[in-house]
């Protein structure tokens, strides 16, 4: 039963997989700890989600591509490949 003044939201398409915090700073070539760093101070977008960060592609290829000039494409992580279990 749905009570009289509900009305359902919108929903937002969620995006295929998030990335880890050790997934992007793989893929940016720097260490945990300054991913942590980025996030703290804004300058990269992210996702908390209880303790844990987590990141959308689109937000990691935005922030390459304000940094180098240029857009740049990261490939999604094959499935089951490197899965991390905890922060």
């Amino acid at each position: 039963m749905v009570s009289p003044g509900f009305a359902p939201r919108a929903r937002r398409a969620l995006p295929e997989q998030l990335l880890t915090v050790a997934q992007v700073a793989d893929a940016l070539g720097v260490c945990r700890a300054t991913i942590y760093k980025l996030c703290e101070r804004g300058e990269l977008a992210h996702v908390r989600v209880s303790n844990a960060i987590r990141f959308e592609y689109r937000h990691l290829e935005a922030f390459i591509a304000v940094r180098t000039g240029r857009n740049s494409v990261i490939s999604p992580p094959r499935a089951g490949a490197d899965e991390e279990v905890a922060e």
